[in-house]
């Protein structure tokens, strides 16, 4: 702009440099040439810019200063000079510049400069806030308080435009030792920052405010169709909130508040209303920010199918510990169904969805029994006898045109009440069921059985599983505490990480309610007895 070519001298520690430097067309446009290197312990320190041949550029000496003047006075120790005359805040425009003393109770006076360079730069580099003490720099000049709490958005037109400085003599013996920032425990400090935090908020807020006028008129044009469908009540409260988000959170640029409005439109009008802000209003901000990590992997849908299914599972591992811990006989019963729900803890190979109770088999043994319906009418997917409770499911065969034949896959649960030892009998009665099954014609030679008999002991002679029609007919015995504890690897052992979750939490304590309910049942039946 001023010159070209221009030449750049820069020395320090006794080796001086000159380089030559041109415009050129293409990708790059400086072509740098080394001019000079000088190592005959050149003293001083500093660099210089001048150019061969002066360009005219209808600016003045003055009018290059009043420039300067905008952007390069915050810090005292870093001097500018055009034509030999140094910048100073006298050079800075009357119409850029504004000062305001701000009173400090119980300390002194600070002034405030507030200056605008009335063009917005490209980067925030020479703007910002500068604290001065005994005509020094404290800290840097930027855009955060000494707190490290942004006080304006850096790609925000108003923070590549203005300058604040304030002097504050009186806030010497709160300097720190190197200058760095302030001693934030004392209250001089403390009351200090109250008092010009206030008066800085309240001037950005007179410079932002045709700007935020603007901003909520738009936002308010986006959401008037959704607007006008809310009831009044939530019109107003939406609002309301636009005018807190726009005036209270400058760092806010108008897609962040828009963004923000468009969720509190949501809000409104879904049926949780406001849950999901309390839920988040409890959050850390590690929290918040492993929140944000998960929605960039994950979508909501996707999230929430998954963890549905893990919540499903978990809750169901540990309603089954928790009720074979239990020595009530008529739990054995009540366990019934939560393994109809778990035939995946048994193995991979029950993972489809096609196994459901069969009725007709349960029948079956029914008649074999000769249960009495009216005592199992309540559960008429499995057969309850004395000592134990027996689940049949099956998974359909079908036949090479896709029609049902038969059963593909049965698996039989028998549940011991407790103080029963599986053993021999115990494992044959499953033998039994399975025979009565073949003449009814349930089974047939292409249909696999998966016996199971599960108790809280078991005869350590009989541990071992047996089969029959040449390994087609599987019968396993298993505690209950070995089936919780595969269901628990099964799921990777998640239960002790996510113990604290509420619905973990939940689980606990409606079975907590439930057998208190039991005990207070049997006590009421003892004194009527």
């Amino acid at each position: 702009m001023f010159a070209s070519p221009y030449r750049v001298r820069t020395w320090k520690d006794g080796l001086e440099i000159i380089y030559e430097i041109k415009q050129r067309l293409g990708s790059d446009p400086l072509g740098t040439t080394e001019i000079k290197k000088n190592e005959d312990n050149v003293k001083g320190h500093g660099c210089e810019v001048f150019g061969l041949t002066p360009m005219s550029i209808g600016l003045s000496a003055d009018n290059v200063r009043e420039i300067l003047s905008t952007r390069f006075l915050t810090d005292p120790n870093f001097k500018v000079s055009v034509n030999g005359v140094w910048v100073t805040f006298e050079d800075v425009p009357s119409n850029c510049i504004s000062e305001m003393p701000i009173e400090v109770p119980n300390h002194g006076t600070a002034k405030l400069l507030v200056i605008d360079s009335q063009e917005t730069d490209r980067t925030t580099k020479q703007h910002g806030i500068a604290w001065r003490v005994q005509n020094r720099l404290v800290g840097e000049c930027d855009w955060r308080w000494m707190d490290n709490e942004k006080v304006l958005d850096g790609r925000s037109v108003e923070a590549k435009r203005y300058t604040f400085i304030i002097f504050a003599d009186f806030l010497t013996p709160a300097v720190n030792a190197d200058w760095t920032g302030f001693k934030t425990d004392l209250a001089l400090w403390q009351e200090t920052d109250a008092v010009l935090q206030e008066a800085i908020f309240t001037i950005i807020k007179g410079i932002t405010e045709k700007k935020r006028a603007k901003t909520k008129e738009i936002v308010r044009k986006d959401h008037r169709k959704k607007l006008k469908a809310m009831p009044i009540l939530s019109r107003e409260r939406w609002n309301q909130f636009l005018d807190n988000i726009v005036d209270d959170c400058p760092n806010l640029s108008d897609t962040e508040i828009e963004q923000v409005m468009k969720l509190l439109t949501n809000m409104e009008v879904a049926k949780s209303q406001y849950s999901l802000l309390d839920k988040l209003h409890k959050l850390s901000p590690d929290d918040i920010d492993d929140w944000d990590a998960v929605l960039e992997s994950w979508s909501v849908q996707s999230a929430k199918i998954v963890l549905d299914e893990i919540e499903t599972r978990l809750k169901l591992i540990e309603e089954i510990r928790i009720k074979t811990e239990r020595t009530e006989t008529d739990e054995v019963q009540e366990l019934q169904p939560l393994f109809k729900q778990g035939l995946w803890i048994f193995g991979p190979q029950f993972e489809s969805i096609e196994f459901t109770s069969n009725r007709g088999m349960t029948n079956v043994i029914k008649n074999l029994f000769k249960v009495d319906d009216t005592g199992s009418r309540n559960r008429p997917d499995f057969v309850i006898i004395p000592d134990s409770s027996v689940g049949f499911y099956s998974r359909p065969s079908f036949d090479k045109e896709f029609n049902e034949s038969g059963t593909r896959i049965l698996v039989i649960v028998e549940l011991k009440r407790p103080g029963i030892t599986i053993g021999t009998e115990e494992k044959s009665q499953v033998w039994k069921y399975v025979r009565e099954l073949i003449k009814k014609g349930y089974i047939t030679n292409s249909t696999e059985v998966f016996g199971y008999v599960l108790g809280n002991s078991i005869d350590p002679t009989e541990t071992t599983e047996t089969t029959q029609l040449d390994g087609r007919v599987r019968i396993r015995p298993m505690l209950y505490d070995t089936f919780v504890g595969q269901a628990e690897k099964r799921m990777l052992n998640l239960q002790q990480h996510v113990k604290e979750a509420p619905f973990m939490q939940e689980v606990l304590k409606n079975l907590y309610v439930e057998d208190n309910n039991d005990q207070e049942d049997l006590l009421n039946m003892q004194t009527a007895e």
